[in-house]
């Protein structure tokens, strides 16, 4: 058997990160800054050029959620919720920017369950936070199973 084994700094280095794409870079910076509508528009105009890129459609996602919010007061949305459809909507966004996501389903489930007007602006909004929780959430496999109950 011949043969070399290298030594030095090149054996041991690191994998180079790939290079991160300067749209996306910017649309990072954007949320690093607090402007999500410029982060959504961003991420929007990356996706019309690129409809497959899954990064740029959880962020998409992700800055939606931030950008409704705003600067608002999380627990207080939460807490002072009421019984209009907006007010319990806001409570679940805030629920979900918290990671209390089981709490965001369980509120839009019931407004699904109670059917009327309220339905399916709460599933839809439920499908929304589905998709930004991420099917590797437990919770998220549970809400879809009662959401399919609701509905049929």
């Amino acid at each position: 058997i011949t043969g070399t084994v290298a030594v030095g700094d090149d054996a041991e280095s690191e994998p180079e990160p790939e290079p991160v794409d300067p749209a996306h870079a910017a649309a990072q910076d954007l949320i690093e800054a607090g402007d999500w509508e410029g982060a959504r528009a961003a991420y929007q105009a990356i996706l019309d050029k690129t409809p497959l890129d899954a990064e740029a459609k959880a962020a998409l996602r992700f800055v939606t959620l931030f950008a409704r919010l705003g600067d608002a007061d999380l627990e207080g949305l939460i807490a002072g919720a009421s019984d209009s459809l907006e007010s319990q909507l806001a409570a679940a966004d805030a629920e979900a920017a918290l990671s209390d996501f089981a709490a965001a389903f369980a509120r839009l489930l019931a407004l699904v369950r109670k059917g009327g007007d309220d339905r399916e602006p709460a599933r839809q909004r439920l499908v929304e936070l589905f998709e930004i929780a991420g099917n590797e959430n437990p919770d998220v496999a549970q809400a879809r199973r009662e959401l399919a109950s609701a509905l049929y």
